[in-house]
């Protein structure tokens, strides 16, 4: 890819506003045909505009006016494709019939309120709302969210810590760990 095939690769993300040569490349000492460079970017993320760049190695090729641009180090994070949600990320299991991987958000979600609904008084209760969850080690995972308290018809904001003892067991007691956070 040409120097401008790469701002066009930034432009095709569709959370980037606008990709333009930040550094334009120049020539490494004793490197013959090899030149640095940078780009940058606009984004928006959140609601706010963030700048971002990355440096390239830019390749002379034997005609003039020909290139070859390439990311240095590592491809930006903005180009990376993103990462499935995965929680309880110790689950792994080689055993091709039964493979353990990790929960999915939904996942979690669902457990969360099944295991709720089966607390004292609670077998009426309603979906957890604004639920989150986020992975605290390979085993363990944070989730936070309103609770429906069936007995008093409210919805405190309530976090767990909720741990599989052995990942690559049960997803069911005793197994399951539930340590509420006062916050």
């Amino acid at each position: 890819m040409t120097v401008q095939e790469r701002i066009n690769q930034l432009n095709a993300v569709p959370e980037v506003l606008d990709a333009w040569i930040d550094r334009t490349p120049v020539s490494i000492p004793r490197a013959g045909e090899l030149y640095t460079g940078r780009l940058a970017w606009g984004y928006l993320s959140g609601g706010v505009v963030r700048l971002d760049g990355h440096d390239i190695i830019v390749v002379k090729l034997g005609v003039i006016g020909e290139e070859a641009a390439y990311w240095l180090n590592q491809v930006p994070d903005i180009l990376k494709p993103a990462v499935a949600d995965a929680y309880i990320t110790g689950r792994t299991s080689a055993a091709a019939a039964n493979p353990k991987r990790p929960f999915t958000k939904a996942e979690v979600e669902s457990f969360c309120n099944a295991q709720w609904r089966l607390t004292q008084g609670n077998s009426a209760a309603l979906d957890i709302k604004d639920f989150s969850v986020t992975n605290f080690d390979a085993n363990t995972v944070r989730v936070t969210g309103f609770f429906h308290d069936v007995a008093t018809n409210t919805r405190p904001r309530l976090t767990y810590f909720i741990t599989l003892v052995d990942p690559n067991g049960a997803a069911a007691a005793p197994n399951v760990k539930f340590e509420k956070v006062i916050e």
